[in-house]
């Protein structure tokens, strides 16, 4: 079973969903930009990033991330 939500990003707002992983504390949408094969299909098309004129990264430096 897993739970989804659906939210906004942005500015302007896009609604956007997201699966919720209870088991983790990671919270995760797809963008334009995503080159991993963990980006799988989603049910939104995916967030473009250069749309928002307040979208930004924030990168947890303990953690190892690839774009």
């Amino acid at each position: 079973m897993y739970y989804f939500a659906k939210f906004q990003v942005g500015e302007p707002p896009v609604e956007q969903s997201a699966i919720i992983d209870t088991g983790s504390d990671t919270f995760a949408f797809p963008c334009d930009n995503c080159t991993s094969s963990d980006c799988g299909s989603h049910q939104d098309p995916r967030y473009i990033i250069s749309n928002s004129k307040t979208f930004g990264f924030k990168v947890d430096c303990d953690f190892t991330v690839s774009y």
